[in-house]
């Protein structure tokens, strides 16, 4: 296999080799290549890539912090949908859109990948950042049970535990997507996920609104009923 890539620090362009027995040594479905210097360029890199050998993201060595060093490729709905599924991406939206907690567990490269898309095609009230954990597999062990407790998505094996979503709405985003993955225009197929993820986020907030009001209505007949 042979990866076209580019040094995240300068940008300059070149070809990495993957040997055939490459996948014999992880279980997942992603793997990380490192590129000495002089190979592409004078700078030293890590690629990140799936096995169908698409590029998720860069880690540049001389970078002066994380933010820097991790450059992860632009996410669009049809680089989710292939390396995640549709059923995964789809959780993961419809968890949003109900500001349900999830943890993503993966490299940061691809859960920044991630979160951004999310950014994209959620509406700006919700704070996506807010919302999801990144955290390494190393990192999840440490976590306190509580947060474990959330919805977690382990985007190597695509495993899904404590699920939070209503399958009804899941149903429908996945459709969605389906939809948005024949859009070959990365900007008309965000527009058409984040047209419908804002209709489908008013219709949850008005439930959420006549749930709460039908409570209230049922406590206050109870205390007259008690008073009474």
């Amino acid at each position: 296999m042979k990866l076209q890539i580019t040094c995240p620090t300068c940008g300059t362009a070149g070809e990495l080799e993957v040997p055939d027995d490459a996948w014999n040594k992880v279980q997942g479905n992603i793997i990380m290549g490192r590129v000495v210097p002089g190979k592409v360029c004078e700078h030293g890199f890590k690629v990140e890539f799936s096995r169908s050998g698409l590029v998720l993201g860069y880690h540049a060595f001389d970078a002066p912090d994380v933010e820097e060093r991790i450059r992860p490729v632009e996410f669009t709905v049809q680089t989710v949908i292939r390396n995640l599924g549709v059923e995964v991406a789809a959780a993961l939206l419809t968890a949003g859109i109900s500001e349900e907690t999830v943890v993503l567990i993966g490299s940061l490269a691809v859960t920044i990948g991630i979160r951004s898309f999310m950014e994209c095609v959620l509406p700006d009230s919700i704070d996506v950042g807010a919302l999801i954990y990144m955290v390494t597999k190393e990192e999840y062990e440490t976590l306190p049970e509580s947060t474990k407790q959330h919805m977690t998505v382990d985007l190597s094996s695509k495993i899904i535990t404590n699920p939070s979503f209503d399958e009804d709405q899941l149903a429908w985003m996945r459709k969605v997507l389906l939809q948005a993955n024949m859009v070959t225009n990365k900007e008309a197929a965000e527009t058409l996920i984040l047209k419908e993820t804002s209709k489908l986020r008013t219709t949850v907030s008005l439930l959420r609104h006549l749930a709460s009001r039908r409570a209230a209505g049922l406590e206050g007949k109870k205390k007259k009923e008690d008073a009474s």
